[in-house]
């Protein structure tokens, strides 16, 4: 019986290390995500996609923290007009909406001490006023280089992902149950490793479901979201339907130029897109005019463009647009990451 048990063992070993062996000698032939079929990398064009539909985005809130890398986490509270509200979960936006627009837009305070969330997951205890401040700064030029989070769809979880490391030739199965844990997976991605996402997965866009059966069908979905959420122009565009702006910060090569465009206000005029530029102490002595082109794709930007004045000559450029809301716009150079433009709606 013992010698039937030891036979039985190696046999059973024997087996498992035919097993390993034809695993090694198949994967030892992937050298590239190429190799085969929906396997990618660290580096191919879909992780990004998936890596920004995954982040947390921070853009729900931003008409309360004009920041859309990251989110105030419940519960806190806010200076509306002198009136103290609390935030205990999504439900109260609509009530800070309401006091804003009672207030004429005119003050929105954070109370601090408060917490965050920043669209990699990551949370952070912000103390007061001056350090917030720095992290909006910090994210502007963030969204700046690498764009704002896009969740364009949403997965239906658990999601299996089959991973190959090269470097010890080790197959293994990953269970993904959430956004966060997809992104932190794809973020921990070595040069060396591979993935393959087990189709089909499910997935839903405004309430629709779909199901997707390879890499091609869910690459092209992220993509036309994508474009659909930038071609979803309408809000910015209302903006500049004859409204008045104040410049509530200008920030010239660095240097705060805030006070030079006191009393100043912007009309634009979207039918021929002209600006007219006003002063409310003494509007007899303006004789300013300019002109803008908004343009609204992947990266939408602004162009200015102002005549008879040296000092407005000063806001002449081509402006990313990083941020907005329905009264603030928030605009750094293009080509100047230390010019930014405050556009705050004057009602």
């Amino acid at each position: 019986m013992k010698y039937i048990y030891t036979m039985k063992r190696w046999t059973h070993i024997l087996i498992v290390l035919l097993l390993v062996s034809a695993c090694q000698d198949e994967f030892e032939e992937i050298s590239t995500a190429d190799d085969i079929p929906d396997t990618n990398t660290a580096l191919s064009s879909i992780t990004k996609l998936l890596s920004n539909n995954t982040a947390f985005n921070g853009a729900i809130d931003d008409f309360i923290d004009f920041s859309p890398c990251f989110s105030i986490q419940f519960p806190y509270q806010v200076n509306v007009d002198n009136t103290i509200i609390t935030l205990s979960s999504s439900n109260d936006y609509a009530v800070v909406e309401n006091a804003i627009q009672a207030s004429g837009y005119d003050e929105l305070e954070i109370i601090f001490p408060i917490t965050i969330i920043y669209s990699d997951y990551t949370v952070i205890n912000v103390a007061d006023e001056s350090t917030y401040e720095d992290l909006q700064e910090e994210c502007e030029e963030d969204v700046f280089m690498n764009g704002s989070p896009q969740d364009c769809l949403e997965f239906n979880y658990p999601i299996t992902v089959n991973v190959f490391d090269a470097s010890n030739n080790q197959l293994a199965a990953v269970s993904l149950v959430n956004d966060e844990s997809f992104y932190d997976f794809l973020d921990d991605l070595e040069d060396d490793q591979l993935y393959a996402l087990e189709y089909p997965l499910v997935v839903s866009i405004n309430g629709t479901s779909l199901t997707l059966n390879n890499d091609d069908e869910l690459e092209e979905l992220l993509e036309e979201c994508i474009e659909d959420d930038n071609d979803d122009n309408d809000e910015i565009e209302d903006l500049f339907d004859e409204d008045e702006f104040i410049i509530e910060s200008f920030i010239n090569n660095g240097i705060d130029e805030t006070a030079d465009f006191i009393n100043f206000t912007l009309e634009f005029e979207d039918d021929d897109n002209s600006i007219q530029v006003e002063n409310d102490v003494n509007p007899l002595v303006v004789d300013i005019t300019g002109s803008y082109i908004l343009t609204t794709n992947q990266n939408t930007s602004l162009q200015l463009t102002f005549e008879n004045s040296a000092l407005f000559d000063r806001l002449e450029t081509t402006y990313r647009v990083l941020s907005y809301t329905e009264y603030r716009i928030i605009l750094r150079d293009e080509s100047n990451v230390d010019t930014r433009l405050v556009l705050f709606l004057d009602d």
